[in-house]
């Protein structure tokens, strides 16, 4: 089943990938977007967000540092690191209070 909650409220050690970021666009993105975390084998950075809707849909938004995963082979990213580094990695044009994640 389908959860919706804040990134703030995820007590979990990892966001797995396949989670979806739902954010508070500003342009060049719509009113509302989601990212897609996503692994991409054979890459440096092997964590990536995708931009999974509106008219920038399908394009990597951000290739996230190693020290966003996990050790021992975690599938997705530190919950703790995603919150601590949402305005330096991720997304700043939305407020960390602002911000759900779907998996």
């Amino acid at each position: 089943m389908m959860k919706i909650r804040k990134l703030l409220d995820i007590r979990e050690r990892s966001i797995r990938y396949g989670s979806v970021f739902r954010v508070l666009g500003k342009w060049p993105y719509e009113p509302l977007v989601d990212f897609l975390l996503v692994y991409s084998p054979g890459c440096d950075r092997k964590s990536n967000l995708v931009v999974s809707t509106g008219h920038k849909a399908g394009l990597i938004m951000e290739r996230l540092p190693l020290e966003s995963s996990l050790e021992h082979g975690a599938n997705g990213i530190s919950t703790k690191w995603a919150i601590s580094n949402w305005d330096e990695w991720i997304y700043p044009d939305c407020p960390i209070e602002d911000v759900f994640v779907i998996d």
